[in-house]
């Protein structure tokens, strides 16, 4: 199985959710780990600023082009480290033909299974303001 990264977008949330994968995969040797295509792209435009009304750029339809060149590529399905970018969840998923992981809806499930009432979340504006946590 190989995990598609749409990254870049944050590039040190990318780098840390790497690092992450890696500490916490159950590995005795490298063979083990888990195969990823990571797309570092931060050029990619600001996804605050266009939640927040401040830019007319809209990111989406260059992370749909890097979605589909993961299809093309045959991962299994596609993780997206920037939280911001989950505004775009369902229009990506909609245009990107491999499952695309909504890490805050898993969040919530690790959230419910764990039987944790309340969290705190460290948060963007755009993310505050998209509401995509309520």
């Amino acid at each position: 199985m190989t995990l598609g990264v749409i990254g870049g977008l944050g590039p040190i949330a990318t780098a840390y959710f790497m690092e992450l994968i890696i500490q916490m995969t159950d590995a005795s040797k490298d063979q083990e780990h888990l195969a990823m295509i990571i797309y570092h792209s931060p050029e990619i435009a600001d996804r605050t600023s266009y939640i927040l009304g401040n830019s007319p750029k809209n990111p989406v339809w260059d992370m749909i082009q890097i979605g589909r060149k993961l299809a093309d590529q045959e991962v299994a399905c596609i993780s997206i480290p920037c939280i911001t970018a989950h505004y775009f969840h369902e229009e990506l998923s909609e245009n990107v033909p491999v499952p695309i992981i909504h890490a805050i809806q898993e969040t919530g499930i690790e959230l419910r299974e764990n039987h944790i009432k309340s969290a705190g979340i460290m948060a963007t504006d755009g993310t505050i303001h998209s509401g995509i946590f309520q």
